[in-house]
């Protein structure tokens, strides 16, 4: 675990461990050994370190003991390696997840952006469509155009006999003109004679 700081304090850490573990099995071969040597003891003999130290159980036990250690440490530390891959992994499929997550919510936005745009393009097209026939099929209400069309010629009769001061056959004539001219008027729309209430002018 020290190993992933880099440094020299990393290393002062490492040795200090290693040095803490060497004296701990020190201390645990060193009462062994007393132990041992007091059960085969005579009355009289006393344990001393020097006696440990020259032991061979006492060196085998600190070796032993330091290698077991080692490995456990070695185990330790691979097993910590090995746990932090997976959660790298289980980091990357997690991440992967979210990412399909918004994806699928994005899709699913989208698609709703997309059905709302339908349902305006659908409106938008109904509203062109009935401009469109309004532009295609112009009604023309015939039955009141010639009302308005009897009464602008009678409202000329009226101011012609109310304004001008003429003989009667010259009032006469301009009343004839004022009836040629509202005739002329309706033979070129083709009103004439029509006895319709409304017209209906379609686009060819």
């Amino acid at each position: 675990m020290f190993q992933k700081t880099k440094g020299w304090l990393a290393i002062v850490k490492l040795v200090f461990l290693f040095v803490l573990t060497f004296l701990f099995d020190v201390i645990l071969a060193y009462l062994i050994e007393k132990k041992i040597f007091l059960f085969n003891a005579v009355l009289g003999d006393k344990f001393t370190p020097t006696d440990a130290v020259q032991s061979v159980n006492f060196w085998g036990i600190i070796f032993a003991g330091f290698i077991v250690y080692v490995i456990w440490g070695l185990v330790f530390d691979f097993v910590m390696k090995e746990y932090e891959n997976v959660d790298k992994i289980k980091s990357f499929i997690r991440g992967k997840q979210a990412e399909i997550k918004n994806a699928i919510q994005k899709k699913t936005d989208l698609n709703t952006q997309m059905e709302e745009v339908r349902k305006d393009i659908t409106t938008i097209n109904g509203v062109i469509s009935e401009l469109q026939s309004k532009i295609d099929g112009f009604i023309f209400p015939v039955k009141e155009y010639l009302l308005y069309h009897y009464q602008y010629v009678e409202g000329w009769y009226q101011s012609i006999n109310a304004e001008l001061k003429f003989p009667q056959n010259h009032l006469d004539q301009l009343h004839q003109e004022c009836e040629i001219i509202a005739e002329k008027h309706l033979q070129v729309l083709n009103l004439n004679g029509m006895d319709y209430q409304n017209l209906v002018f379609t686009k060819n």
